[in-house]
């Protein structure tokens, strides 16, 4: 149990401290290589960046990791794909400054984000799901086919779920 051999921490508390604090976390990029530190970029709203559940958000985006700008700034959001989301949102005179923001990884991965390895995925999902168990958001937009595999499995595809409406326990997903 990483939580307790590298931090001293109970499994809940490694989970509420990766959750909302930006951390620098041991990870290993495959099964034979070394252990690596990354520093991890948790979720918050999308305005001023406030961490942690302080209210119930009425979306939730999810996107596949950090990139370098959002490494650098230690948010998410704040490079390519959020400009592009600010840009669109603006045009649509649409607030969304109060969605609350995450990544499937949270970390911007060893070969500096390029491709997330299986494991990085995998690994993160249990973390994701209690995330959004916090959080719990009305509505969920996956942003990448990453994301939408991630949430729907490995035959799904964007084509398939761009622009539909899916229903999982209480919570609007939209492709």
């Amino acid at each position: 149990d990483l939580a307790g051999e590298y931090y001293g921490l109970t499994a809940e508390q490694m989970a509420t401290m990766l959750l909302f604090n930006p951390v620098d976390v041991p990870v290993f990029d495959g099964k034979d290589s070394p252990r690596k530190s990354v520093t991890w970029i948790p979720g918050h709203r999308f305005g001023d960046g406030l961490r942690g559940p302080v209210t119930r958000y009425r979306v939730m985006a999810i996107g596949k990791a950090p990139g370098m700008d959002e490494w650098r700034a230690r948010r998410n959001f704040v490079g390519q794909s959020g400009r592009l989301l600010r840009e669109l949102a603006s045009e649509l005179d649409y607030d969304i400054s109060q969605w609350y923001v995450t990544n499937l990884v949270r970390f911007l991965p060893p070969d500096g984000g390029k491709t997330l390895n299986k494991h990085h995925i995998q690994d993160s999902m249990c973390l994701l799901a209690q995330e959004i168990a916090i959080v719990r958001p009305e509505h969920i937009i996956l942003f990448g086919s990453d994301a939408v595999k991630a949430m729907f499995g490995k035959k799904a595809t964007l084509e398939k779920f761009r622009a539909n409406v899916f229903f999982m326990r209480g919570i609007r997903a939209l492709g």
